[in-house]
């Protein structure tokens, strides 16, 4: 009962740990959401503060019953009671002078554990790009080094762990041979000085013994666990400091209620006015969120406001500005001038020095859609309607208000498709339509949008656009108040304010399209703008408004199946004898042989300290004393070294080589691993086996591999030494075969299954913590706080459930175990009772007190086992990972030469591919000669196999006909990594990965045969051409300052940041995917004057966003639906009648005028 007292206190303990976390990851600043530290202390620190805390009541319990066992132990060895207490005081003494230093190492273990979980879940995240950039090798270095890192820091640790279990032997063994070296050389100088007393009989050595057991057992629990307990209070610590960090403060003011209380009655109008007249195809509309405000103020204001990111950083300088109920405002302006910061201050994410920010309204009125589309891996249909009330009619109208009725039916399973981890299934385009549809759905009163049509084209920009912001749109319709960051500046006379900013972060100029008419600055501006071509676009697809989605909607309940179905059911099987394998050879063959011998040594010197005891007690000639004091100290010592010996080597050998082993072929195979794979998977489970899994590896698996070896020889050696006794011992075996076999049975198929599903269940948890952090401004912003908190709550409530039942299972064990070792005593008892005449009392009485040991050895020996069982259920995981994951097709070949591709010239030859070899075509019949040195544009709208071409030269996508060449080179005859390598690609999305702005330049280089390190110079002269030398070296550390692109720099300075990365690559082949769709036209002509300056002469392959910077191109490709539907020089298309890339133009032309 009272161990499971303990259990439920340790479960709510870890219910209440996981929880606060959460809490607390929810009201981080969003620079703190980068590190991941919520995710490593969920899932590192709360499961080893849970061990260490299990014994926290036993240790405490101790103290009360050591004085009475020493009391007893003085009636039976004098003053030699004395004995143990000095020997536990030395390593008492030593323990906690020891604990400190495992505090401080474990803790650096922890940090370092922490790095490298983060950096590989960052890397598992933007596996598309370090695909795409010829990365994986030098990744898989650099991960491989954080773990070389994290294991040395482990090293120490375990090490430190060596001496604590060296001292605690000492601190039993120890002990008992002190015991009885004291009593004896009292007794032995007490005879030789004529005294006649009593020596060692067997009556005060089993007395003494038992007593001694107990005394040892307490104390053996308390100097053990004081290392334990000091980590729990290590991890407790760095949870604490965690929950007591700075939490973002919101410095909006909230004007509703102070206004309501100042004024007795004011003039309030409701956002929501009736429903106009519907036309057919309206739906009913329900009513947005309804919010009052006072009609003749602004609903924002934002009065002299000075922010930034931090207390030391100004982005925004003295902005003043309102925003009207039912108003569109939109804010342009160039790359880095504070767009993104000023909607973010009026969403209260930014710090504000000056000035404030007043919200006539509740603050849970507003919909934000950010500049990277936030995407959790559910369904479509799941992101969009987010945490609102799932409305059939509504829901219809949405999705065709966002144009997302044709990319539904490319699914079979249309809205029911889960988009994977960060959207990864999905096109850019796709995300950010999704994204905003989100925003639509929530009907909330204030709309604010961070540029929502980078990765749009044409068609489906203007068809969103004006069936939502339109005069007739459906947010102009319910007076939807819309605040938009955007480069589209043909969009500025739908406007009901424009907001112009500059370079310092000011606002240059504001009104309406009229008034700004007259503006020189404002009309510059517009010059400007009126160089911009309109976006890429296939011809019409055949959209209409009549158009229905692909399947029927209907409600659907999103149960936990999905979840399920990354549980992989081989890892459910048992006692397979391949894991144990696996494991071994990890490990390798030679340590293993040399682990088992140091075993059999150390558990047949215990063995015998008992047996030499006994032969002492037995013989009455007292002058032979110091011959068996001397065997007897010979033995312990013998006993202590080659314990300690073994212990040292599983910890520097064993335990180290296969925690590297394991973890490097994990390693490889998801590096190598196709993006179908991290397409369809969680980021969490497959974090998991980088992170819960490797724990388990480190700690868990070879604690309970040792402990389960160790405990089960002794137990074969009490047994035999019982059997010595009296052979009729031998008639109970079969009973305890049967108990032990039938016990196994029940008991290690049910733990084992638990605790798989104690590690399955966590997974969810996992990925909703990550999701959480990358998303946590969003979230904030729809007011979604409760609603993802108990999404948290549910999760975790889901794990909780099996980590209760396993401790539940365990304390059966415990309660059987006692059962079966009672039985056992009595009736070993009962023959020493009826066969006293004719057996030896010493060996009677040695069955006896081995009948106790043996009960807890037992004990230990199963619940071990089991632990070993479920803790190489990761084993079974990562063998089960290394043969599941689809490995790319890498076969052994030649390296081309240095210099490949020499020109650059690239056919494709009939080609049609897919994702996956059983999934859908995606490209049909591609045929292509690009010559070398040519400038080619690829054209089409979202989903129409664009970004697919690309990734099928990189070879992430599977060909199923035909062949593509470089160079007269087949690319599938060059290692896939050297082809990616000596590629240069600019994707849509920035990549980056955690470390120093140094490090983020370096990729480029490392990816290549171009052995020439990178100095200051080339790194700060990219850095000049791009335009951000200057806002680097203001960094605390320059270019060894820690990059932290998310709060450092705006969406077009991280894209300027890749083209600088770019830059230090030499390829003569370039790759753009639609890598200027997400910045003004200033610095979109910035790039593009670098890419013709730079790589000028280079291939160079452009998946274009804007037409204009394709028009001069030599060679235009238009794709729809996979199939190349038109291809030739711009400028000749343009004067073909009919021709697709015309069509384009002649809209763009349209929309210009």
């Amino acid at each position: 009962m009272y161990w499971h007292e303990v259990d439920r206190w340790l479960t709510v303990l870890r219910g209440c740990l996981v929880s606060a976390i959460y809490r607390k990851t929810l009201t981080l600043d969003l620079r703190q959401t980068t590190t991941g530290a919520s995710v490593a202390l969920m899932s590192t620190d709360v499961e080893k503060a849970m061990l260490g805390f299990r014994w926290l009541h036993e240790a405490i319990s101790s103290l009360t019953i050591i004085p009475l066992a020493l009391c007893m132990l003085y009636f039976q060895v004098g003053l030699a009671f004395l004995a143990p207490l000095f020997v536990l005081g030395v390593c008492t003494y030593a323990a906690s002078h020891l604990s400190v230093t495992i505090v401080k190492r474990q803790k650096v273990w922890l940090q370092e554990t922490q790095k490298r979980v983060h950096f590989t879940s960052s890397v598992i995240s933007s596996m598309r790009g370090v695909k795409m950039m010829g990365l994986v090798p030098s990744i898989t270095q650099r991960i491989e080094a954080l773990r070389d890192i994290e294991n040395k820091a482990g090293l120490k640790w375990r090490l430190n762990i060596t001496i604590g279990v060296f001292l605690s032997s000492l601190g039993s063994e120890g002990s008992k041979w002190f015991t009885f070296i004291l009593f004896a050389i009292i007794f032995y100088a007490k005879h030789r000085s004529g005294n006649d007393t009593q020596g060692l009989n067997i009556n005060i050595l089993f007395t003494s013994l038992a007593i001694l057991n107990i005394t040892l057992q307490k104390l053996h629990i308390m100097i053990q666990s004081i290392p334990s307990l000091m980590n729990s209070f290590g991890c407790i610590v760095r949870i604490e400091e965690f929950l007591m960090a700075e939490t973002k403060s919101d410095n909006r003011l909230q004007h509703e209620r102070r206004s309501q209380i100042s004024s007795g009655e004011s003039n309030f109008t409701d956002l929501t006015p009736e429903p106009a007249d519907q036309s057919p195809r309206d739906i009913p509309l329900r009513q947005f969120h309804r919010t009052q405000v006072d009609a003749t103020r602004p609903l924002i204001e934002v009065t002299q406001v000075t922010a930034g990111w931090s207390r030391e950083e100004k982005i925004l300088n003295d902005i003043s500005v309102d925003f009207f109920a039912g108003q569109i405002s939109i804010i342009i302006g160039t790359v880095g001038c504070g767009k993104s910061t000023l909607l973010q201050t009026l969403l209260g994410e930014t710090t504000v020095h000056e000035g404030f920010v007043n919200v006539h309204g509740p603050l849970n009125s507003i919909a934000y859609c950010a500049q990277t589309p936030w995407l959790v891996n559910k369904s479509i249909r799941d992101n969009i309607v987010g945490m609102s009330l799932f409305d059939v009619d509504w829901y219809k109208e949405v999705i065709r208000c966002c144009a997302l009725l044709e990319d539904l039916k490319l699914y079979d399973k249309g809205d029911r498709t889960l988009v994977g981890s960060k959207g990864v299934t999905l096109s850019g385009g796709q995300k950010q339509r999704i994204a905003l549809a989100r925003a639509v759905y929530s009907k909330k009163p204030i709309m604010i949008l961070d540029d929502i049509f980078s990765g749009l084209d044409t068609i489906t920009e203007e068809r969103i656009f004006m069936r939502l912001f339109g005069a007739d749109g459906l947010l102009r319709r319910n007076r939807v108040t819309i605040i938009l960051a955007t480069h589209a500046v043909h969009r500025l006379p739908h406007a009901d304010q424009i907001i112009v900013m500059n370079k310092t972060g000011s606002i240059q100029s504001r009104g309406s399209w009229k008034a700004l008419s007259s503006d020189s600055d404002f009309i510059e501006v517009l010059r400007d703008a009126a160089k911009r071509e309109i976006s890429e676009s296939s011809h019409h697809d055949g959209i209409n408004d009549d158009q229905e989605l692909p399947h029927e909607v209907t409600p659907y309940a999103d149960d936990d199946a999905r979840t399920q179905a990354t549980i992989d059911d081989i890892s459910r099987k048992t006692g397979d004898i391949a894991v144990y394998k696996h494991y071994f050879k990890a490990v390798g063959s030679r340590h293993s042989i040399i682990f088992a011998c140091l075993l059999l040594v150390e558990s047949a010197l215990w063995c015998t300290l008992t047996v030499w005891l006994n032969k002492w007690s037995s013989d009455p000639d007292p002058t032979r004393t110091p011959f068996y004091m001397g065997i007897y100290t010979l033995l312990v010592f013998s006993f202590l070294g080659s314990l300690t010996l073994w212990i040292w080597h599983c910890c520097r050998y064993p335990m180290t080589i296969s925690a590297q082993n394991l973890h490097s072929w994990q390693l490889s195979t998801m590096m190598k691993g196709e993006m179908s794979y991290f397409s369809s998977t969680d980021v969490g489970v497959t974090t998991n086996r980088f992170s819960q899994d490797l724990v388990l590896v480190d700690t868990e698996l070879p604690l309970a591999l040792t402990n389960c070896v160790e405990s089960a020889l002794l137990v074969v050696g009490l047994i035999g030494i019982s059997l010595v006794a009296t052979a009729w011992i031998a008639l109970t075996l079969p009973f305890l075969v049967l108990s032990f076999y039938y016990l196994q049975r029940f008991y290690l198929r049910t733990s084992r299954q638990i605790r798989l599903l104690d590690i399955e269940a966590k997974s969810p948890l996992y990925t909703h913590f990550q999701e959480t952090l990358s998303g946590v401004a969003t979230i904030r912003a729809f007011s979604w706080e409760k609603d993802f908190n108990d999404e948290s709550e549910k999760l975790l409530s889901v794990s909780q459930k099996p980590y209760y039942y396993l401790t539940t299972v365990q304390r059966w064990l415990a309660l059987v175990l006692d059962m079966i070792v009672t039985v056992l005593a009595f009736i070993i008892a009962l023959i020493a009772v009826q066969l006293r005449h004719s057996l030896n009392p010493g060996y009677i009485g040695l069955a006896l007190l081995n009948t106790m040991s043996v009960g807890e050895m037992l004990k230990v020996c199963i619940i071990y086992y089991t632990n070993l069982e479920t803790s190489l259920g990761a084993i079974a995981r990562m063998r089960n990972f290394s043969k599941s994951v689809p490995q790319e097709d890498d076969i052994e070949c030649d390296l081309p030469t240095p210099e490949w591709p020499e020109t650059g010239h690239i056919v494709f030859d009939e080609i049609s591919a897919s994702h996956k070899s059983d999934s859908e075509t995606v490209l049909r019949n591609i045929n292509l000669n690009i010559k070398a040195g040519k400038k080619v544009g690829i054209c089409g709208r979202s989903g129409s196999g664009k970004s697919s071409l690309v990734a099928t030269l990189l070879r992430l996508l599977e060909v199923k006909n035909g062949a593509i060449s470089i160079d007269g080179v087949n690319i599938t005859g060059i290692p896939i990594n050297t082809l990616r390598g000596r590629l240069n690609v600019l994707s849509q999305e920035p990549f980056f990965l955690p470390g120093t702005v140094r490090e983020n330049l370096a990729f480029a280089k490392v990816s290549t045969q171009d052995t020439n390190k990178l100095g200051d110079e080339d790194l700060l002269t990219v850095l000049t051409k791009v335009g951000l030398e200057e806002k680097v070296l203001s960094w605390q550390g320059g270019l060894d300052a820690d990059f932290d692109p998310e709060g450092s720099l705006s969406h077009g300075e991280r894209q300027l940041f890749c083209l600088a990365r770019a830059m230090l690559k030499p390829s003569n082949i370039v790759i753009l995917d639609e890598f200027t769709s997400s910045v003004d036209i200033e610095t979109d002509n910035k790039m593009q004057q670098i890419l013709r300056q730079h790589f000028s002469g280079k291939t160079i392959l452009t998946v274009a966003h804007r037409l204009s910077t394709i028009i001069d191109y030599d060679q235009v490709i238009v794709l729809d639906k996979g199939s190349i539907i038109e291809t030739g020089k711009p400028s000749d298309l343009l004067l073909q009648a009919g021709s697709a890339f015309k069509t384009l133009y002649e809209i763009y032309e349209k929309s210009s005028s």
